[in-house]
């Protein structure tokens, strides 16, 4: 049973429902009355009194809600009364972990495209020394998306019930089990046993991408969660410039045995995964999650400890607030938890639906428009243009920089501006590539590497940073754990879709049409964002949700 603390403990505005099942508003004494309450709760505080107007069909009336006024101070140090001591910022651990979750998925993804290359060479696996053919090296390739696959649906049901810090430690296992597999010589000298490594570190993604930017987004102050995910997505880059640099290094010691090559490849990713693991048993749960646990679970005494996690007690109030929002005579059994017989959608309310349509419509153009397929096949797409594997390298070093660029950005310019130019250049730069590869080779060789360069730059302004900053932002906290691990079998879906036929489609059609295909889908992917994205920038979380509401309403 859903339970939350007596209206007095709050300084909530009693309303009354009506036979029909709607919130009238409240009386004007009740107004007062919640003025003078805040106003006293809110005069040490960092948070003020809004009035913000909704319209209904039945009555107009101003709502007060309390919203963070400046959160400047969330990270402040502290001081005890006996001396000065540092105390680490409350969002700092959670943000270590959940950036390097990320870390390791850039390196899977940079490590990969290097061993791809290294397995390519005859004997480098196979016992009777043949070479991999084109459709075993994508299996390889992407294979881990298989095991993200399962850990998201796994996530998709039981997120919640796991928590934001067993979520993170189910990960590092994962991760560390898989990448030990795939770095001993002799435990994966086979496809099958290098496809089973490769699941393991798969389900370590799914893990790692579902809980990252919900870890964030729920211990970040609300003028640095911003930058903090675009800092994740840069971190996510740092782990693929990671596994390109792997990659270069153990092809440098081991240049006459590929097959030692590959296993020193994927060997590196454990000096992230192993102290991960280890330091992931002293992290914090998420504030916000303790108290949806404790209100669920109905236990008065774990809700007041979750208390204690806030900054201040109109923080706490905000989330139960927001938790306590009806949107329909429903919305009881709703907030009691996911009923998993009826559809996702029909229990989000207005505002739900809404970020459902935002998400997952980010996450399906960000996979589609052609950047899995750029990153898997960076080396190859860079050889074909007559470069070598030193490009790819120099290629992330570009993509790093225009991530903290875009992390600078986030803030003062906006989601959804960035989103706009990024989607805009992209698409520009997927029709040069259609032209370029037109045209003859010693123009198309300069062409396709300006145009990649140039792709990449716009989609690290834009999806790369912004896509999984606004899907953890949008959704209600009762349903925040469901519809992220409902956007990640998604976005893993639909990655394992354009990976796994991308050479293949190159192949067939030839790489001009391929990108024409994706020039298409690129500027509808900009028609989507002018439509559907609301900018979500300076508002904490519960505030994002009644925007999303009362938007979807009319205002």
């Amino acid at each position: 049973m859903f339970v939350l603390p007596p209206v007095s403990n709050r300084a909530r505005v009693s309303h009354v429902r009506d036979r029909s099942g709607f919130v009238s508003a409240p009386s004007s004494r009740a107004l007062a009355a919640y003025h003078r309450r805040a106003a006293c709760k809110c005069s040490s505080s960092r948070y003020v009194v809004k009035m913000v107007t909704s319209s209904t069909s039945r009555d107009t009336a101003n709502t007060p809600t309390v919203v963070a006024a400046d959160d400047e101070d969330d990270d402040r140090e502290t001081a005890s009364n006996t001396g000065s001591s540092f105390k680490l910022p409350q969002w700092a651990p959670a943000f270590c972990a959940a950036a390097a979750a990320g870390t390791l998925f850039g390196f899977d993804i940079g490590s990969t495209s290097a061993v791809v290359r290294f397995l390519g060479h005859p004997g480098a696996i196979l016992a009777d020394g043949a070479q991999l053919d084109p459709s075993q090296l994508g299996l390889v390739a992407s294979f881990s998306l298989f095991g993200a696959l399962i850990s998201s649906a796994f996530a998709l049901r039981f997120g919640d019930a796991l928590g934001r810090k067993k979520e993170i430690q189910l990960s590092a296992l994962a991760f560390t089990a898989g990448l030990s597999l795939e770095a001993i010589p002799g435990l994966t000298d086979s496809i099958p046993a290098l496809l089973i490594a490769r699941a393991l570190v798969g389900v370590g993604i799914g893990f790692g991408m579902h809980v990252a930017p919900t870890y964030i987004a729920e211990t970040a102050p609300t003028s640095r969660r911003g930058p903090l995910l675009s800092i994740k997505e840069a971190a996510i880059v740092g782990g693929i410039l990671g596994g390109y640099f792997a990659g270069w290094g153990a092809d440098a010691v081991f240049p006459d045995s590929s097959n030692l090559a590959w296993h020193a490849t994927y060997a590196a990713g454990l000096l992230v995964s192993v102290p991960l693991l280890l330091c992931s048993q002293f992290l914090s749960e998420s504030p916000r999650w303790l108290v949806l646990n404790a209100a669920k679970n109905g236990d008065q005494e774990k809700l007041d400890d979750a208390r204690k996690s806030f900054q201040s007690d109109a923080e706490y109030n905000a989330v139960l607030d927001a938790l306590a929002t009806t949107e329909n005579p429903a919305s009881e059994k709703r907030l009691a938890g996911i009923d998993w017989s009826s559809p996702l959608p029909a229990q989000l309310g207005a505002g739900g639906q809404r970020a459902l349509v935002m998400g997952l419509g980010l996450v399906l153009f960000q996979q589609v428009t052609g950047q899995p397929s750029v990153l898997y096949y960076a080396n190859r797409i860079f050889e074909d243009c007559g470069y070598g594997f030193e490009a790819a390298v120099g290629l992330g070093v570009f993509k790093l920089a225009a991530t903290l660029g875009a992390a600078v950005l986030v803030e003062s310019v906006g989601r959804r501006a960035l989103l706009l130019s990024g989607a805009c250049g992209m698409t520009i730069c997927l029709a040069a590539l259609t032209s370029v590869f037109s045209t003859d080779v010693a123009f198309s060789q300069t062409g396709a590497l300006l145009s990649i360069i140039g792709f990449v730059g716009f989609y690290q302004l834009g999806f790369g940073p912004c896509t999984w900053l606004v899907l953890s932002e949008v959704f209600p906290l009762h349903v925040r754990s469901a519809a992220l691990g409902f956007a990640s079998l998604l976005n893993f879906g639909s990655n394992l879709f354009v990976t796994a036929f991308f050479e293949l489609e190159r192949s067939a059609v030839g790489s001009g049409h391929l990108f024409a295909m994706l020039s298409v889908l690129g500027a509808m992917s900009v028609v989507f964002i002018a439509a559907n994205i609301t900018e979500t920038k300076g508002l904490s979380l519960e505030e994002i949700q009644q925007k999303l509401t009362f938007r979807r309403r009319g205002v």
